[in-house]
């Protein structure tokens, strides 16, 4: 059994899905899933690449406003004042952004086995389910790993577990 994430060789070429899919046996039961990215918390992280390169001088990612604001020239106290504005973007954005990354989501979706978007959709207002857009908490990943019991035939884990995630939640997103 073979279960994985879609990988490019931007991970080494050994590490690709495609490399990897031609190592298994061809009776080899194989389960894909999505990559768990969701901008609905972040619309402002991007990551900053120099000839297609992500740039992690720094760090991986990468505020788009204060990069947008700095290339337009503006002070460094209009950028601070700016990005600690609490209607920095509006309830319409927030939504629509929301919307779009599940749609980018579903797209992804399209070419695993299991999906998380719908999950996803359904809580992400609740409950926090990313640390950042490419970092799930453990409830998103509990979710997926239910979902691939399923898909087995096999009991999902315990509830306890799950429920002992839901403890000290915090949302990022603001709505007016």
């Amino acid at each position: 059994m073979f279960i994985y994430q879609n990988n490019g060789a931007s991970y080494g070429e050994k590490s690709s899905t495609d490399f990897l899919l031609k190592m298994l046996k061809p009776n080899c039961l194989k389960i894909s899933f999505p990559n768990s990215h969701y901008k609905g918390y972040n619309p402002e992280t991007t990551y900053l690449k120099h000839n297609g390169i992500i740039v992690k001088r720094f760090c991986d990612y990468h505020d788009s406003n204060v990069i947008k604001d700095y290339l337009l020239g503006k002070s460094e106290s209009d950028v601070v004042s700016s990005i600690l504005d609490i209607e920095y973007y509006s309830n319409d954005f927030i939504w629509e952004n929301a919307k779009n990354s599940l749609s980018e989501l579903r797209k992804r979706e399209m070419i695993t086995d299991i999906i998380i978007s719908d999950f996803i959709e359904e809580n992400w207002t609740k409950i926090k389910l990313f640390h950042s857009m490419n970092h799930p908490t453990n409830l998103v990943l509990l979710e997926i790993a239910d979902r691939i019991l399923t898909n087995l035939g096999l009991p999902k884990l315990n509830t306890a577990e799950r429920n002992s995630q839901k403890t000290n939640i915090q949302i990022q997103v603001i709505l007016n």
